[in-house]
């Protein structure tokens, strides 16, 4: 399931993307248009985005279920 990160308020500089499934962490790819990939697998995950920006930084977590 391809995904992208879009925003208006500020210019994103750098962005990174890990999925974690139980132990395991795995860095998403993410293009020069800002566009990602989830896994494929089935299951929940937690995901981490870290955030460099014009405007400073920040880091998100959330969970993900794909199914």
């Amino acid at each position: 399931m391809k995904k992208s990160i879009d925003s208006q308020d500020f210019k994103i500089e750098k962005i990174s993307i890990w999925v974690w499934k139980q132990d395991e962490k795995v860095e998403l790819e993410v293009d020069k248009n800002l566009n990602f990939n989830f896994p494929k697998e089935k299951g929940e995950y937690l995901i981490e985005v870290d955030l460099l920006t014009d405007n400073g930084s920040a880091e998100y977590v959330g969970n993900i279920a794909i199914k």
